[in-house]
């Protein structure tokens, strides 16, 4: 969704990747639909092995990407291959409160160890030279509406798909904790 439409207000040259063809043979079909795939190159290529020219994009939006590689390194990546007064736009998962709930910190040093607040990320930010120019929380619709609940559904159709498949199930489960987790939360906040 959201390469399809940097492409509609930006008529720039984008370079989508993924390292997930599946994603990528989606956003194709999508492309053509949009009309924009003269827009869009699609590359199958994960974000450790990125080997793109040093200093070749003006724009790198990487949303909710760079703690594949922990978000200091991912800044320090992407900064090699913006252009001079080049603009990166990234989303971090942070913890929100100044004392997260236990469940959430246990949930975390599991799941991604390398986790910081909106604060400390902004001064990981500051000495890798990248000029902070807005920072904001995504509110829970972003969450629910547009991750979770749709993870959720999809989630039911792979348990059924991949019944019996040990190693699937493990991830599925995963990935269903965070979403009562998330849920239970927002409850107890309500």
């Amino acid at each position: 969704m959201q390469t399809i439409e940097l492409a509609k207000v930006s008529n720039g040259k984008i370079v989508a990747w993924d390292n997930h063809q599946p994603f990528l043979d989606i956003l194709t079909e999508r492309v053509k639909k949009e009309g924009v795939e003269k827009n869009i190159t699609p590359i199958n290529m994960s974000m450790l092995d990125m080997d793109f020219k040093e200093k070749s994009f003006d724009i790198i939006w990487a949303e909710g990407s760079l703690y594949i590689m922990g978000f200091k390194n991912g800044l320090k990546k992407c900064g090699l291959f913006l252009k001079d007064n080049g603009f990166l736009a990234v989303t971090e998962l942070v913890y929100i409160a100044s004392d997260p709930h236990s469940e959430v910190v246990e949930y975390f040093n599991t799941e991604y160890p390398d986790i910081k607040d909106v604060r400390e990320n902004i001064e990981i930010i500051e000495k890798e030279n990248f000029k902070l120019i807005s920072n904001f929380t995504l509110p829970k619709s972003a969450w629910l509406d547009n991750y979770y609940l749709p993870m959720e559904t999809e989630l039911f159709e792979l348990n059924k798909k991949y019944s019996g498949d040990k190693e699937a199930s493990a991830m599925f489960d995963a990935m269903q904790k965070e979403i009562d987790l998330y849920k239970k939360l927002i409850n107890e906040a309500s």
